[in-house]
């Protein structure tokens, strides 16, 4: 179970992280896709704000980001700042804005533009500056910072080298906090350590931290301060196998989460989940399933598709164990279709943002050129030309981008022609030791594993779009549960996939034939090998190949 809280300038945002079996989930940043743009400029008014006083853009930036309903208008005021300052000195109290400007603006390219590279530069901008001026209150968030945006750019990318930088930063962050008393950033950075490494069993390596944590005063008073001791206790109480005493832990946990401010809800999940684990762990499942319909209660309530698609996979995983295959199957499906729509939502969001950051770029420049008028027709020349560089840098990318697309549609297409070579369209796994016992012995599995093989690969049994597992198990003289659980058990899938499997196969085979079936189209071809719809066909061509029936089609022009 992972945790990570992350400070933004005068006040804290928490975030999750939690890691399951198989995925790891997370609201990026305090539900960054929660957050509203809410900016749309123009000169004029790109104009005022540059015209302010630093302190007092300052402190409009913090009531933009504070009430997390206009990101963009404070990357606009954090923007202003850090180019005021980035060549010249002002007083004590400008240059603290301009530190404190710095965080922010990593955090927001970090957690909401999910721009790493400039989130980065910014927060190691943020600390040069921190430790230049003296402004050592900033350090601690600064840290914590650089250490989610590790932890984040890991999740999203799948890089697996981060743990160190993770755990160096959040380090830094926790022994900065102690210094300078920052019992928040202190609470939240143990939380962000002994999280991390418990799930890998180092919890070792930080009994330092453990000591200094437990003997800061905050954990008497301070609501977050006693959330994170609340999760501390119950999960040591958990993880040593005392699940009695870890619901206690975990159900004050729930109860304190009230209290801390701006992140209740996100701190109530938290618990919620914890307190799950501990009903799922003890095989209390109609503990375990109130809690889901609780969560799913405010996922719904608060619109939150993060918390709702991983509810929709927990179902499906606890029917499952409980031996329902039919509900476990119906919530696999709406948890994928749920994860699909998040992922578009979360492509059009992250267009929308890109977009605004290029306005924003536009709008500095028309700014500068209304500031300049006697240098107008220079200005205009200078706008012209990097427009030019923009699109011709952009066509560039493009054009190298659209080669390496084709070479890797190439590169599938070789290799799914290779693997028909051959014969092996399917992916066949060995069995193991953790097949589930059943009336059938090893010989008898072997032999009907070979009826099945044959009966399935016969076009004149797949290509029919009525073709069901019940009939297969008539050709193979034996029931549908047996046939199932082969499947299931030698090729690690269950009978639909095997089917698109052998029909996309055939597909790909006959797309290559173009002597044979060349006057065919692919609505054709899809509908000879048993799809009921070219839609469904391309998606299951695309899941299962890599690439799309039309670029396979393509390729296999190029090579006849």
């Amino acid at each position: 179970m992972k945790l990570f809280i992350n400070f933004a300038l005068e006040f804290i945002i928490l975030s999750f992280m939690r890691y399951t079996l198989y995925v790891l989930s997370f609201l990026f940043f305090a539900a960054t896709h929660s957050l509203a743009a809410g900016a749309s400029l123009d000169s004029r008014e790109l104009k005022r704000y540059a015209d302010m006083p630093t302190e007092r853009l300052s402190a409009l930036g913090v009531h933009y980001l504070n009430e997390r309903q206009k990101p963009d208008s404070a990357l606009v005021c954090y923007t202003i700042i850090a180019d005021r300052y980035r060549n010249k000195e002002g007083s004590k109290a400008e240059m603290r804005c301009y530190a404190l400007a710095l965080n922010n603006l990593g955090y927001l390219y970090g957690g909401y533009y999910l721009d790493f590279e400039h989130a980065y530069d910014y927060l190691l901008q943020a600390v040069v500056a921190s430790k230049k001026y003296h402004i050592n209150d900033n350090l601690a968030y600064a840290y914590l910072n650089l250490a989610a945006i590790y932890f984040n750019r890991s999740g999203l990318l799948g890089i697996s080298d981060n743990d160190h930088q993770i755990l160096k930063y959040s380090r830094m962050a926790f022994d900065e906090a102690i210094r300078q008393k920052q019992w928040n950033v202190a609470s939240a950075s143990f939380f962000n350590l002994f999280s991390f490494l418990c799930d890998s069993g180092s919890i070792g390596e930080i009994q330092d931290e453990v000591r200094r944590f437990l003997s800061i005063p905050a954990l008497k008073h301070d609501p977050l301060s006693k959330f994170v001791f609340d999760d501390y206790q119950g999960t040591l109480a958990f993880k040593a196998g005392n699940y009695e005493k870890s619901l206690i832990w975990y159900q004050k946990q729930f109860r304190d989460a009230e209290n801390v401010k701006m992140v209740t809800v996100s701190c109530k999940l938290l618990a919620l989940w914890n307190i799950y684990e501990v009903y799922h762990k003890k095989k209390q499942w109609h503990e375990a399933k109130a809690i889901l319909q609780q969560l799913d209660g405010y996922a719904s309530k608060y619109n939150d598709a993060a918390t709702h698609n991983r509810v929709l996979r927990h179902w499906a995983g606890l029917y499952r164990e409980q031996g329902k295959s039919a509900l476990a199957d119906r919530y696999d499906y709406l948890y994928l279709k749920s994860k699909d729509s998040l992922l578009t939502k979360s492509n059009a969001e992250r267009m929308e943002r890109s977009a605004f950051v290029y306005e924003l770029s536009q709008l500095n420049n028309q700014l500068s050129a209304s500031n300049a008028r006697h240098h107008q027709m220079v200005m205009i020349v200078v706008v012209l030309s990097a427009f030019i560089i923009v699109i011709a840098v952009a066509l560039v990318i493009n054009i190298r981008g659209l080669r390496k697309q084709k070479a890797y549609v190439r590169k599938l297409y070789e290799k799914n022609v290779e693997l028909l070579a051959h014969k092996m369209p399917i992916t066949k796994s060995p069995s193991s030791a953790e097949e589930r016992p059943s009336g059938l012995n090893e010989d008898l599995k072997s032999s009907l594993f070979g009826r099945i093989d044959q009966a399935i690969n016969e076009p004149e049994n797949f290509s029919s779009q009525d073709f069901s597992l019940h009939q297969l198990a008539i050709l193979v003289e034996s029931n549908d549960k047996y046939v199932s659980q082969v499947i299931n058990e030698r090729y690690h899938k269950n009978f639909k996939q095997l089917l698109s499997e052998v029909r996309v196969a055939e597909a790909c085979r006959r797309l290559s034939d173009q002597e044979h079936y060349g006057h065919l189209t692919i609505a054709g071809i899809a509908a000879d090998v048993g799809f009921g719809s070219r839609s469904n066909f391309a998606l299951a061509f695309k899941r299962i190949t890599g690439i799309s029936p039309s670029d396979f089609l393509h390729q296999a022009r190029r090579q006849s």
